[in-house]
């Protein structure tokens, strides 16, 4: 089976580095990876109603982003925790922001998109303790 040609696109842009060569700061590493953050051509969000907001956590505020569909009633919620490995991301890439949006809009949900501290600054368990105060504190 043949790998759809936008995947085989991301594949081939990322191949030839590993995220070691993204940590040590490799200028082609960073830029391939800056590259892939940014959406598939064509992509335009849902009408979504999006907002920023922090609510307190053990470690100190934890930053969120609340996407609502402005076309319908809400029927319930959902804590997106971005991809990364608790050590990669931000609510900006493409893995939080567009599924989020797409999230809110096909599952008719709210969904609260977890800013989460990153390590290896932040070590475990600052990570999952920021999710683990918004999914309790939203919930």
């Amino acid at each position: 089976m043949a790998l759809d040609p936008y995947y085989r696109a991301r594949y081939d842009a990322v191949r030839e580095f590993t995220w070691d060569d993204v940590e040590r700061g490799n200028p082609e590493a960073v830029a391939r990876l800056s590259e892939l953050r940014q959406p598939p051509g064509g992509y335009s969000p849902p009408p979504l109603a999006i907002s920023d907001a922090e609510i307190p956590g053990p470690h100190g505020p934890i930053a969120i982003r609340v996407y609502r569909d402005t076309r319908t009633v809400s029927t319930g919620v959902v804590v997106w925790m971005h991809g990364g490995a608790f050590k990669w991301g931000d609510l900006d890439m493409l893995e939080a922001h567009a599924v989020a949006a797409e999230l809110s809009t096909l599952a008719d949900v709210v969904v609260v998109s977890v800013a989460y501290r990153l390590g290896p600054t932040y070590r475990y368990p600052v990570p999952v303790d920021d999710c683990v105060a918004v999914a309790t504190s939203i919930c």
